[in-house]
């Protein structure tokens, strides 16, 4: 099966990036997240802390949060 690692959100651009933990012998959750920002383009590298069982958890986890940080993003710029 072909994981989906990569989804487009609300003009942003999201990675996830699962990393395995050695210690806790789990997976975390990571994401960068990009987006067009005046002559060039941002990117924000997020860590998330609850650590998953499986590789596919992780990214599963990485996107959801991730587009959860979008929305908190862009609500602010609307104020």
């Amino acid at each position: 099966m072909t994981e989906m690692w990569s989804q487009t959100y609300r003009h942003h651009f999201i990675m996830a990036f699962p990393s395995f933990d050695t210690a806790t012998r789990k997976w975390r959750a990571q994401a960068d997240i990009s987006w067009c920002g005046g002559k060039g383009r941002d990117s924000a590298f997020v860590r998330y802390k609850p650590h998953a069982k499986t590789e596919t958890e992780a990214v599963h986890f990485a996107l959801q949060r991730s587009i959860e940080w979008v929305d908190r993003k862009l609500t602010l710029y609307e104020r």
